[in-house]
């Protein structure tokens, strides 16, 4: 059986994600596209327990990416210091979203896993 995306249910769930940030929604659905392209529907047939665990890798991205980006940062020469702790701040915030993510996305694979244990379609 192949399943097909729901565009309106993804822009729905990216919506109610993102209400104040429109950008986000558009750049995740033409992410979303792109995929498509790469990868085809393979999302469909791989189990729920290996999706979370993508996720939950690319929390762990954020926070890593944003480590570095704070080390490059002290390369910009032309920020004063506010413009600097500004940037600094957010990178902070985006990793502690990001941490905050992974745990809870780990949490719900973990109770996912539980439960297919539990009656015989662990994975």
């Amino acid at each position: 059986m192949t399943i097909e995306r729901d565009l309106d249910r993804e822009r729905r769930f990216l919506r109610a994600a993102s209400p104040l940030a429109p950008p986000f929604r558009d750049h995740a659905c033409q992410r979303l596209e792109a995929g498509e392209r790469d990868y085809g529907n393979s999302w469909a047939t791989r189990p729920i327990a290996d999706l979370l665990f993508e996720i939950a890798e690319e929390c762990v991205d954020v926070g890593g990416w944003a480590a570095l980006t704070d080390q490059a940062l002290d390369q910009r020469g032309d920020l004063d210091p506010a413009e600097r702790e500004a940037v600094a701040k957010a990178l902070r915030e985006g990793a502690r979203l990001g941490a905050l993510a992974f745990g809870r996305i780990m949490n719900a694979r973990g109770r996912l896993l539980e439960i297919e244990g539990g009656n015989g379609h662990g994975c």
